[in-house]
C-alpha cells in the first residue's frame, strides 16, 4: 500500500539517449534491409538460370537436354558434350568454298557472288565476298574464302550445298588451247604450229589447268599462232602445210 503522503521521484529521460537510440533503430532496420535485398538479389540471380539466352536470334537445330534435366554450371558431364543446344540464324547465310590458286589475284572482300543450288535450278541469289583467309591451304593450294547471301525469304537452308560464280577479270590470263593440239613425247609437251611460211614448227609448251576439251598454256607460246589440230607422227617439223581454219582463245 502506498502512503497518502508519497510523492513519485519524477524520471527524466535525457535527450542525446533518446537520440542515439533512434539511430540505433534506423541503422538496425536498413541493416536488416539491406540483407533482405541482398536475399532477394541472390533469388533473382539463381532464378535466371532457369533461362538460356541465346546471342543472337534464330531456331534452335538440335537439342542435347531433355526439359526438366539437371545442368551443373561449369560441368561438361552432359553425356560427354558441352553443349546445350544448336541455334542457326538463317536470315543471313554464309558459304565457305576453296578458290584455285589461279584465281586467287582476282578475290576481295566486297566484291559479288552468284549463288545456285541444284534444287532451284531456275533461281539465283546475289552473295558478296566478307573475307578470305589470305593465305592458302598447304595440301590443295586453295584460298578459303566466306561468302554472305541474304535469305530473307528463307528459301535455303544451312547445310545445303551451292555452286558459286564469281564475274572476275584476271591480270594475264592464260592461252587457251584445244587439247587434241597438244603432243606429248619423249622431247616433253608441245604443240605444232605453222609459221607465216606455211611450214610445221614444233614448240614446247607449259600447261595450266585442264578444263578437258581445253587446257590452258602459261608459257611458251604466243597469242595469235596458228595450232594443228591432231598433229600425227608423220608431222615433222619443217614440212609443208596447208591451212583450213584457225581459231585461238584466252581464258579470263
Amino acid at each position: 500500500m502506498i502512503p497518502a503522503n508519497y510523492s513519485p521521484t519524477p524520471f527524466f529521460v535525457h535527450p542525446l539517449a533518446a537520440i542515439n537510440s533512434q539511430k540505433a533503430n534506423i541503422n538496425a532496420f536498413i541493416a536488416s534491409r539491406s540483407v533482405s535485398q541482398s536475399d532477394l538479389q541472390r533469388i533473382t540471380a539463381l532464378q535466371t538460370f532457369k533461362q538460356i539466352v541465346a546471342p543472337f536470334a534464330g531456331v534452335i537445330t538440335a537439342r542435347n537436354i531433355d526439359s526438366g534435366a539437371l545442368i551443373s554450371a561449369g560441368s561438361n558431364n552432359n553425356s560427354g558434350n558441352s553443349w546445350l543446344f544448336k541455334i542457326a540464324q538463317t536470315k543471313n547465310l554464309r558459304i565457305r568454298i576453296s578458290v584455285p590458286q589461279a584465281f586467287v589475284q582476282s578475290i576481295h572482300p566486297g566484291q559479288n557472288a552468284l549463288v545456285r543450288v541444284r534444287e532451284l535450278p531456275k533461281k539465283s541469289f546475289s552473295g558478296k565476298v566478307i573475307r578470305t583467309a589470305d593465305v592458302l591451304d598447304a595440301t590443295s593450294n586453295t584460298l578459303l574464302t566466306e561468302i554472305e547471301v541474304q535469305n530473307s525469304e528463307n528459301v535455303l537452308r544451312p547445310g545445303m550445298y551451292a555452286e558459286v560464280t564469281f564475274k572476275t577479270e584476271r591480270a594475264n590470263p592464260p592461252l587457251l588451247v584445244p587439247a587434241n593440239t597438244l603432243v606429248i613425247n619423249a622431247d616433253g609437251i608441245q604443240v605444232a604450229t605453222v609459221t607465216k611460211q606455211k611450214k610445221v614448227k614444233y614448240q614446247k609448251v607449259e600447261l595450266g589447268r585442264d578444263y578437258g576439251t581445253e587446257v590452258e598454256v602459261v608459257s611458251g607460246l604466243s597469242p595469235n599462232v596458228r595450232l594443228i589440230t591432231n598433229p600425227t607422227d608423220a608431222l615433222q617439223d619443217g614440212k609443208s602445210v596447208q591451212i583450213l581454219a584457225s581459231k585461238h582463245k584466252t581464258k579470263n
